[in-house]
C-alpha cells in the first residue's frame, strides 16, 4: 500500500541520516567503531539502491547506491576539510558534494517522470545545507546546535522520503 511504501522510504532515509551521523560521529573522534559505522552506513546505501529495484530494476538501483557513496565519500571530504581548517580543500569538496546532489537529483528525475527534477535538485541541495549545520555545529562543540540541526535534519528526510514514496 501507499502507506507501506512511505514508511519503509521513511525509515531507510531516517536510518540514512542517522547512520551518517553516527559514522561522522566516530570518525571524528577517532572512536573504535568507527569501521563498523562505516559498514552499517555502506549498508544502508545499498538498501536504498535496493529499494528503487523493483520498481525501475536493478541497473537503476545500483546507480542509486554508486551515486549515494558517492554523496557520502564527499560528505566525508567535505567535514574532514573543515575539520582541518582547509578552507580551499573544502570549497573544493563542497562543490562536488553539490554536483553529486544535483545528480542523484537528475537520476531520480530521469528514472521516474512523477518527480520533478527542479524540486529534487532543492530538497538535495537543502539536505546538504542541513547535514553541513549539523556537521558544523558538532565540530563547534555545540552540543545543543548539533542537536538541533539533526533534528531538522531528520524532518527534511522525511519530506524526501515522502516525495519519493509518493511518485
Amino acid at each position: 500500500s501507499q502507506l507501506e511504501l512511505r514508511d519503509a522510504m521513511r525509515t531507510l532515509w531516517v536510518a540514512h541520516v542517522t547512520r551518517t551521523r553516527v559514522y561522522l560521529m566516530s570518525a571524528l573522534g577517532g572512536l573504535a567503531d568507527t569501521d563498523s559505522a562505516a559498514a552499517n552506513l555502506l549498508q544502508n546505501l545499498i538498501d536504498l539502491g535496493a529499494a528503487l529495484k523493483p520498481f525501475y530494476g536493478d541497473a537503476a538501483g545500483d546507480a542509486l547506491t554508486a551515486l549515494l557513496v558517492q554523496h557520502i565519500n564527499l560528505a566525508v571530504e567535505v567535514v574532514f576539510a573543515a575539520k582541518a581548517g582547509d578552507s580551499a580543500a573544502f570549497a573544493a569538496a563542497n562543490e562536488r558534494w553539490a554536483s553529486n546532489a544535483d545528480a542523484i537529483a537528475t537520476f531520480l528525475a530521469g528514472v521516474n517522470p512523477s518527480w520533478a527534477e527542479a524540486a529534487l535538485k532543492q530538497m538535495m541541495r537543502l539536505h546538504l545545507e542541513h547535514a553541513l549545520a549539523e556537521a558544523t555545529a558538532r565540530l563547534r562543540g555545540d552540543w545543543q546546535a548539533d542537536l538541533r540541526a539533526h533534528d531538522v535534519v531528520v524532518v527534511h528526510i522525511r519530506s524526501l522520503a515522502d516525495t519519493l514514496s509518493s511518485g
